[in-house]
């Protein structure tokens, strides 16, 4: 019996981001620090956007290694007590 699978592999030709509340999904767990970078990007698609928002949800989904998470937690704009919870989080 030939159990053969095949996909088609097609161009896209448009991209749907997901709905607001599954943007940054674990970063939205973290309150202090998603309050501050709200008020950095108060724009969802500045938010949706943001290197640091990106990198922070990285961090907390473990996808960013700790060492990198302390050379990089300076540039996010985050006021110590932030920093502290995102650390804390990790």
């Amino acid at each position: 019996m030939d159990q053969r699978l095949y996909t088609t592999i097609t161009l896209l030709d448009r991209f749907v981001l997901a709905e607001d509340y599954h943007q940054k999904y674990r970063l939205r767990r973290v309150p202090g620090v998603l309050e501050e970078l709200q008020r950095i990007y108060p724009a969802l698609h500045d938010f949706v956007d943001s290197t640091a928002a990106m990198r922070i949800n990285a961090a907390l989904g473990g996808h960013l290694g700790r060492r990198d998470l302390e050379r990089e937690i300076e540039d996010f704009g985050l006021s110590p007590t932030a920093q502290r919870e995102l650390r804390q989080a990790v």
